[in-house]
């Protein structure tokens, strides 16, 4: 019997770009039934959709069966034989209690039981710990980016060499909250080339500014709450782009990535001169900044290959499903 996924998938770039297209690439890779359901439209109408008593895995984002003002149960009436499993993906940060600016509560989004999901999937240990503590099964995963993803930008694009780069900091975040205002300001205060917030979504012009890019600064600051959280694929297409990604000093980053990504204090930003100044180098020879720089990049791109969103989710459905 074909082993049948149906995911709830946004529009939205990031997503097209990272789990949509990484699931649906694993599933042809291991020749499963795969149906991308558009969640704006099908999630808001779920009762609309046929009875499938086939599929054995549904997967959607954590916050949207309520956001639609759904239960998982109406998910799995749908689905009655599927084994759930719900994603964080900027995380959870709706856990600790901040009011949105709409109606509902990001406490409203909560799952409160063992019977909400079959297994949550999160970026943060603490929502582990917090949902594990209610009984949830829980893991951790990292949203990376699709092995397709990473297949095509190494097609149509070609890195360059340290020395021909012409910006030094790089991040593909939204500049809304007065943290990441301050990011911008300290690393455009010296003579130092930074884009940071581009403002825009013309996927060819940020590619190739990742490529003229010496370092892409990673963030757990929130784009529209106080509280940390954690987003990958801005990052790590970084390194197949021939740029070295940085990343604040969270828990969670220095113990799933090592010294493979080096950090900067998270209160701290201005520190980030000073990563630039070691990888970069100042006094050394071009060749030997350009040996040190892919040093770094060469455990950064292992580390991806092995991470990408098809072999993450190939281990834990075999794992979960078909032991």
């Amino acid at each position: 019997m074909t082993f049948k996924w149906t995911h709830f998938g946004e529009q939205a770039f990031y997503e097209r770009l990272t789990t949509s297209l990484g699931f649906s690439n694993l599933a042809g890779k291991m020749k499963w039934n795969f149906t991308l359901l558009d969640v704006n439209i099908h999630m808001k109408n779920l009762e609309e959709l046929d009875r499938d008593e086939d599929t054995n895995l549904v997967t959607f984002h954590g916050a949207h069966p309520k956001i639609y003002r759904k239960t998982v149960r109406n998910i799995r009436d749908r689905f009655p034989n599927a084994f759930v499993i719900s994603l964080g993906s900027d995380s959870i940060p709706y856990l600790y209690g901040f009011p949105s600016q709409g109606m509902m509560t990001f406490k409203d989004y909560e799952f409160n039981s063992p019977e909400d999901v079959d297994l949550h999937l999160d970026t943060l240990s603490e929502v582990i710990e917090k949902y594990s503590a209610r009984g949830i099964k829980c893991g951790q995963w990292m949203w990376t980016a699709s092995q397709a993803h990473l297949d095509e930008l190494k097609q149509l694009y070609k890195p360059i060499p340290l020395a021909k780069k012409e910006i030094g900091f790089y991040s593909l975040i939204a500049v809304k909250t007065p943290y990441r205002q301050k990011l911008r300001e300290i690393l455009s205060s010296q003579d130092v080339k930074s884009i940071i917030g581009p403002g825009h979504h013309n996927m060819d012009q940020i590619y190739r500014d990742y490529i003229s890019s010496a370092l892409i600064v990673g963030t757990t600051s929130g784009s529209w709450t106080p509280q940390r959280t954690m987003k990958g694929f801005r990052d790590w297409i970084a390194p197949t782009l021939g740029s070295v990604l940085v990343y604040d000093d969270h828990h969670d980053i220095r113990k799933t990535f090592g010294n493979r990504v080096w950090t900067y204090d998270y209160n701290k930003p201005e520190q980030l001169y000073d990563l630039l100044e070691s990888i970069i180098g100042k006094n050394e020879s071009q060749e030997y900044n350009q040996a040190r720089y892919d040093y770094i990049l060469n455990l950064q791109r292992e580390w991806i290959e092995a991470n990408t969103i098809e072999n993450q989710f190939q281990s834990i459905i075999k794992r979960e499903l078909l032991k």
